[in-house]
């Protein structure tokens, strides 16, 4: 059997925000490109973790609805603006990461080391005006980058002051604003008013997903060593900026090999009667 190849045809930075990536893999059998290649897509979207903001207290903001003086932008377009910043973490990438789905389990797995991120991060801004509001202006916690500085927030008049605190998750695929149910200690609650009695937190719907998109193509290669057509599978994937495309690759077949590997250990139960 021709052992696989992994060949990376194309990679380029089309922005800050979005990393492309052509990757080439085979040979394979005929039949095995659509099965691998829908299985790495669904995989690349939906299973590899990232970095997002959850949710944010603003001083003098009672719900989203609000406005501040000498802000611009009214409390909603901020929330919206937050929700776009990407971030992402290099001490958390160069983690190993066949290990590295064990960072989101949860507490039904018990004495298993979620690391630093098992728990919600808190960050701050404080900004004064006159001036624009940028990315680059939030005070991050250890080891959180952003990943476009100059992604726009707000902008403040003369007189506009805007002070907030937020929390910084780790996740998978997409969660809506009703399912960010933790308090700043990473704790679950029931309520959002337990986290503090004067002020309210403002929720992000949040998108953890660091690949963007995934398109697979399969081209058909003849072989004369083998002696019959096969295939090759060619991918082409965009990511946010928060991890290279090469590396969501590799990401996204460690977590299916790892998959399988635990499905091979499965015992077939017998029924006694049959």
């Amino acid at each position: 059997m021709q052992p696989y190849t992994l060949l990376c045809e194309d990679s380029k930075m089309e922005s800050p925000r979005s990393l492309y990536g052509c990757f080439s893999l085979g040979p394979l059998s005929a039949g095995q490109s659509l099965t691998i290649g829908n299985a790495l897509r669904r995989t690349l979207l939906a299973e590899l973790p990232g970095f997002a903001i959850s949710a944010v207290e603003i001083d003098g903001v009672a719900h989203e609805y609000s406005t501040l003086q000498g802000v611009r932008d009214s409390i909603l377009d901020i929330l919206l603006n937050l929700k776009e910043i990407v971030l992402t973490s290099p001490d958390f990438y160069l983690k190993n990461q066949p290990e590295a789905h064990f960072l989101l389990e949860s507490d039904q797995s018990p004495g298993v080391e979620l690391g630093p991120w098992q728990s919600p991060l808190i960050g701050y801004l404080q900004a004064r005006g006159p001036g624009i509001v940028r990315a680059a202006d939030l005070k991050l916690p250890l080891g959180i980058q952003c990943v476009d500085p100059e992604q726009y927030i707000t902008t403040l008049s003369e007189d506009g002051l805007l002070n907030m605190k937020f929390q910084v998750e780790l996740g998978k695929g997409y969660r809506y604003a009703s399912s960010n149910l933790k308090d700043w200690s990473g704790a679950d609650t029931t309520a959002l008013s337990r986290i503090s009695n004067d002020r309210s937190c403002l929720l992000l719907d949040t998108v953890f997903m660091p690949v963007l998109k995934v398109n697979y193509t399969v081209e058909q290669v003849s072989s004369k060593t083998l002696r019959q057509a096969t295939e090759l599978l060619k991918l082409e994937l965009w990511t946010n900026g928060s991890i290279h495309p090469r590396q969501a690759l590799y990401q996204g077949l460690n977590h299916l090999a790892f998959l399988f590997q635990d499905l091979q250990k499965l015992k077939m139960l017998t029924n006694p009667l049959i």
